[in-house]
């Protein structure tokens, strides 16, 4: 199933799709998932991306007339005044519409800190889903690329412990910009490549800077906060800008990427971003893995793209399953 036992599946299965909303700094990410998708731990049915923008949200309409009937919206946000829009912007549009703001009392997910409701409820989701991902009780570290780069641990007991929070990509650039003089403002977005690590000119210097100081950063702590005993471990990278950062964090031996096999079989590729009306470019893979081995250590790296997009859908499963045991009515309207 999905990684959880859920009472009353049929119940809750009649509840879908579902919409789940990826609220962050700079752009906001929705996913129409089907029962079949989540069952599967797979991408979701239907993607769209739009900046962090009040006229963007009138988009949404093309979107979802191109979909199945929906009833209920699931949303994740860091961003306070963009979800805010965007739900004023449902009750405008869609008033027959159910909106739940996910929290961590909400997933079925064990949070070892002293203030579970302070930690960033998408670094939560993430945890969550990597945890339905990985393979049996292995250790798991997710390695989160956006405005800032989050990396985080779960224990085998599937417990989130914690991580580290470090600038992302854009933001250090930007720090960079507007704390000196002369160096110019890079836009890491639109790297295409891995860029070298001996930078020839003032640019190339601050792209190796920013990005192998980023790879170096995330390789070090995954280091650090795995257990010296730790045989094998998962590594789950996920967010915009951490196609790139995998690759180099990669030995040279590793693979190539591969399509990723769930227990049910292969799974199909999903569109590009020219299909989907996705600004950021995604890869022609949704899904890949490799090995590092460092010494005795097994570490699988995990490209998934979906991973919050699925782990709010999972939160999501979680609340419909214990509304329907108190008896209250979750199915969507013909």
């Amino acid at each position: 199933m999905i990684g959880t036992a859920l009472t009353n599946e049929a119940k809750v299965a009649a509840a879908f799709p579902i919409v789940c909303v990826d609220v962050g700094n700079n752009r906001l990410k929705f996913g129409l998932y089907e029962w079949e998708d989540l069952c599967r731990l797979g991408p979701c049915a239907s993607e769209w991306s739009i900046p962090d923008d009040p006229e963007a949200l009138r988009s949404l309409d093309d979107w979802l007339a191109r979909q199945p009937a929906v009833g209920s919206w699931w949303i994740a946000t860091v961003n306070r005044p963009a979800s805010t829009e965007l739900v004023d912007w449902l009750r405008s549009h869609r008033p027959g519409d159910r909106l739940v703001y996910l929290t961590a009392s909400d997933l079925p997910l064990v949070v070892n800190l002293p203030r579970p409701d302070m930690v960033g409820i998408d670094r939560l989701v993430d945890a969550l889903a990597a945890k339905c991902l990985r393979q049996g009780t292995v250790p798991a570290l997710i390695v989160d690329v956006g405005s800032a780069i989050t990396v985080d641990y779960l224990a085998p007991e599937g417990t989130f412990e914690g991580g580290a929070i470090l600038p992302g990509l854009t933001l250090a650039a930007r720090a960079l910009y507007d704390y000196t003089d002369m160096l110019p403002l890079l836009d890491p977005s639109s790297w295409g490549t891995i860029p070298p690590p001996l930078g020839k000119n003032t640019v190339a210097a601050m792209e190796a800077g920013l990005f192998w100081g980023a790879v170096g950063a995330v390789r070090e702590l995954v280091n650090q906060v795995l257990p010296a005993d730790v045989s094998e471990a998962e590594v789950f990278f996920t967010g915009g800008g951490s196609r790139l950062l995998m690759q180099a964090f990669a030995s040279p031996g590793s693979r190539k990427p591969q399509p990723d096999y769930s227990p049910s079989g292969p799974r199909e590729e999903q569109p590009n971003s020219s299909q989907m009306g996705v600004a950021s470019s995604l890869p022609d893979f949704s899904v890949w893995e490799e090995v590092l081995r460092e010494g005795p250590r097994r570490i699988n790296l995990r490209y998934i793209p979906h991973l919050t997009l699925l782990g709010i859908a999972l939160g999501a499963a979680h609340v419909l399953a214990t509304e329907i045991a108190k008896g209250i009515d979750v199915c969507q309207s013909p």
